[in-house]
């Protein structure tokens, strides 16, 4: 994630969803990422509704192919 101050905006956030729950940035970005989502509605929203989505995506996923995966959890404590 490139960023021009430690503060993220919402369009680098809302952009990072997935890089974040694949757990695919660095931990200095995670970090910073988690700090905007704490100190947002609109992001948190978002996060939460790409995360409900994509859990829901995985369940059919594992239906399709007959096995059960686990859930992933979120560790953001708000």
């Amino acid at each position: 994630m490139r960023r021009k101050s430690d503060k993220l905006t919402c369009y680098e956030v809302q952009h990072s969803i997935k890089e974040y729950l694949q757990e695919e940035m660095s931990l200095a970005d995670a970090a910073a990422f988690v700090q905007h989502v704490r100190s947002c509605p609109a992001c948190r929203e978002e996060l939460e509704e790409y995360y409900a989505f994509s859990s829901a995506l995985m369940q059919l996923e594992a239906l399709d192919e007959g096995e059960e995966k686990g859930n992933f959890f979120l560790n953001i404590h708000i």
